[in-house]
């Protein structure tokens, strides 16, 4: 779900058309659970209320009938501030996204979104054995894969 203070890419715009085509996609979206560190995922359908978090983030009810396993997504879209050519990505610190991408399906896909850079950066300095690369990102110059 998009942060639009923080200049995140609007989601709505390719969860809205996903919905008006009737594709047959199961979205879900994260929600930060209390220990402040990790995101479980929940169902997003046009009828799921959301509330947003303490970073003013809307996330979906915590419903356990609509949450997503880690395991079951074909494709994960990740905010991101900045990618490297080798895949790896810079967030807001926080560690979410890694933690989850290490939970899913090895043949899962990690696309990340940028609306702040046409290209990637040659290379990132402070990249962690824990941080996950992606398989691809998507930025106003292209579609830059990994």
């Amino acid at each position: 779900m998009p942060l639009a203070r923080q200049q995140e890419p609007d989601t709505w715009l390719i969860i809205r058309r996903i919905w008006a085509e009737a594709l047959p996609v199961q979205l879900a979206a994260p929600v930060v659970q209390a220990d402040g560190i990790s995101l479980k995922h929940y169902e997003l359908t046009s009828n799921t209320p959301l509330v947003a978090n303490r970073w003013g983030i809307p996330e979906p009810g915590a419903d356990p009938a609509t949450e997503v396993a880690p395991a079951q997504p074909d494709a994960v879209l990740v905010p991101l501030l900045a990618c490297d050519r080798q895949g790896q990505r810079v967030g807001y610190g926080g560690g979410f996204y890694d933690r989850f991408l290490a939970q899913c399906r090895p043949d899962a896909v990690f696309i990340g979104l940028n609306i702040l850079d046409d290209k990637p950066v040659p290379a990132l300095a402070d990249v962690l054995p824990t941080d996950v690369p992606l398989h691809a990102c998507l930025t106003p110059g292209g579609v830059w894969k990994f």
